[in-house]
């Protein structure tokens, strides 16, 4: 997924296989797929009428089979005398399978490289000893066992690991062995589901990683299986490796983490890691769109700005809303409240005034921060946050501000670097609230915000 590579040979459209045009695909990170080629697919158009399609398929001149999903033409050349050239973008690139439709872009097992996954485990297969007197250094190396798991969205999976060994030779002068690691998942029932399905389960699972992590995770490396693909070799079938590509905007960090660098590793909940992770993928329905507006934090690092300010709160307040009673008063009290109300004035102001109660037995934010605080809390926040009625007051207050700015609001709302602080003591604070719905028990999550103190959270000591 982050190497630059070429590959030339022929392609065509798979309703019209024996009509093909020669050309280079390119893929790369940043600039994503791209097909050149020296002609054109299908029948002859107007040079307004830029070529769409689902599907085009390849075969490459070292033997690669390749297919190109959700395809468009971006730009055509044509001179006279000369030769027509044309160049055809596409969202999805599978190396080692050509596909008739849509619907054979289906598989029943993937393969996930992550980043930081190997990092997260803290799972080594290396037993290094040095002897100093006698100037040797014995490399050990055992292939780690399997970790095998079932997640409740229908799917077994596990983490596998892999390693590639030295070359052995007389004159060897140097030698590595490398291990990674991989997340497989299969679904229960054996049967293929379309590859955006697969990629969405694993997603699940990244976002998982980057919130252990406190650090962008992202595909390095994925490979579908399906039966229905497979190489044929000394009378056996060996399973097609079907790798894909597709443009992604993030811009890693090379740097290593290190156990003391994550907000909770496997080895931190290793006993309970079945349960916390079933209830990630059990929760993920309520909890996406508040990890969406918190982790794009470590997605897209920058100078802090009001955005993530209002980012957090609009977690916050969505926690609540999901997890937490979301009226002031019972159901049949407010609406007979309501009644009375609407009741009691004029006809022709019903409909505003409907409109107007339509949120009035919401909490506020206020009132959402309180009950968070009162809920969550723990020696941390209480450290982090001395008066929890000013911390949601200012929190309700700049929210506000910065979402209508309000003049009336101005000097109450939180600025430059108190707006700062205000957030970073609010994400302590989401922080909670999600492990705790995942899992994780008091003790273990104050454990694991002590053990951050010095890298998370130091500055607002």
């Amino acid at each position: 997924m982050r190497e630059i590579f070429s590959y030339k040979g022929l392609f065509w459209l798979p309703e019209n296989p024996d009509d093909k045009v020669s050309g280079t695909l390119s893929f790369s990170p940043e600039d994503g797929i791209t097909l050149e080629l020296i002609g054109f697919l299908g029948s002859r158009r107007s040079s307004a009428q830029l070529f769409e399609t689902k599907i085009i398929n390849g075969f490459s001149t070292n033997g690669k089979k390749l297919s190109l999903f959700k395809c468009y033409e971006s730009n055509r050349t044509a001179s006279y005398p000369g030769i027509e050239t044309s160049i055809i973008q596409a969202n999805y690139l599978f190396v080692g399978a050509n596909f008739i439709n849509e619907d054979e872009i289906c598989f029943n097992k993937v393969a996930i490289k992550l980043k930081n996954l190997d990092s997260w485990l803290g799972i080594s297969g290396f037993d290094i000893q040095y002897n100093q007197a006698e100037h040797s250094t014995n490399i050990y190396y055992k292939l780690p066992q399997p970790i095998e798991f079932k997640i409740n969205s229908g799917y077994k999976a596990k983490f596998e690991f892999i390693s590639s060994g030295p070359s052995i030779s007389i004159y060897t002068r140097k030698a590595s062995i490398e291990q990674s690691v991989y997340l497989i998942l299969e679904p229960l029932d054996k049967t293929d589901r379309h590859f955006k399905e697969l990629l969405k389960q694993t997603h699940t699972f990244q976002m998982f990683i980057t919130f252990a992590t406190f650090t962008a995770s992202f595909p390095l490396e994925i490979i579908f299986y399906s039966p229905r693909y497979f190489i044929e070799f000394d009378s056996k079938k060996i399973p097609e490796e079907i790798q894909l590509y597709y443009t992604t905007s993030i811009k890693p960090k090379n740097k290593e983490i290190f156990h003391w660098d994550l907000l909770f590793s496997y080895q931190d909940i290793e006993k309970n890691f079945k349960v916390i992770i079933n209830n990630w993928y059990t929760q993920h329905d309520k909890i996406n769109s508040i990890l969406g507006l918190f982790l794009v934090n470590f997605y897209n690092p920058g100078i802090f700005n009001v955005n993530r300010f209002l980012n957090i709160a609009q977690a916050l307040e969505t926690f609540h809303r999901r997890f937490k009673k979301n009226n002031v008063l019972p159901k049949n009290q407010h609406k007979e409240r309501l009644k009375t109300i609407i009741n009691s004035v004029d006809k022709k102001f019903k409909e505003w005034l409907k409109q107007k109660l339509s949120f009035s037995n919401e909490p506020t934010l206020k009132e959402r921060i309180d009950e968070l605080l009162k809920d969550y809390s723990n020696q941390t926040i209480q450290k982090l946050i001395k008066d929890f009625d000013n911390f949601s007051k200012l929190v309700k207050d700049s929210r506000n501000y910065y979402t209508h700015y309000d003049k009336s609001l101005e000097k109450k709302a939180a600025k430059g670097e108190d707006l700062y602080y205000l957030t970073e003591r609010m994400k302590v604070l989401l922080t909670c609230c999600l492990l705790n719905v995942i899992g994780f028990d008091n003790n273990l999550i104050q454990e694991l915000l002590k053990r951050n103190k010095y890298r998370l959270y130091n500055h607002l000591y």
